[in-house]
C-alpha cells in the first residue's frame, strides 16, 4: 500500500487532530486482517477500513480507472456532513500534505 508513509505521517500528527476535536478514519482496498496487522505493527492509532469490494471508494468517486483500488484521496468532512477539504490525486504519488489537512480544519 503506497499510502501507507502518508498514514504513519497522519499518526504521527494524531495528537494534533484530536486537539481539533477530529476523528481520523482512513479507507483502503486491502484486506481487513492485513491492515490490522499493519497497524498494530505501526502504532496507528485511527480507524483503517477496508473496502474489497469498493463501494465506498466508488461512492466517493476515488476508484482509479482499471485498478481495484482508489486514487490517494482525502476529504475532511464536518459534523453536518459538509466537505471542507478535498484532494483527489492525479497519481499515487499526488497526495494532500498533512499540514494542509490541519489548516483546514482549523479554518472551519
Amino acid at each position: 500500500m503506497v499510502c501507507r508513509s502518508q498514514l504513519v505521517e497522519l499518526a504521527e500528527k494524531h495528537d494534533e487532530f484530536r486537539k481539533l476535536d477530529a476523528t481520523l478514519v482512513a479507507v483502503s482496498s486491502d484486506a481487513a486482517a492485513d491492515l490490522a496487522e499493519w497497524a498494530a505493527d505501526e502504532g496507528i492509532p485511527f480507524a483503517l477500513a477496508s473496502d474489497t469490494d469498493l463501494r465506498a471508494i466508488e461512492a466517493w468517486g476515488v476508484r482509479e480507472e482499471d485498478e481495484g483500488r482508489s486514487v490517494p484521496a482525502v476529504f475532511v468532512v464536518d459534523r453536518n456532513g459538509t466537505i471542507r477539504f478535498a484532494q483527489v490525486g492525479e497519481s499515487v504519488t499526488d497526495r494532500a500534505e498533512v499540514d494542509d489537512l490541519l489548516t483546514a480544519l482549523t479554518a472551519r
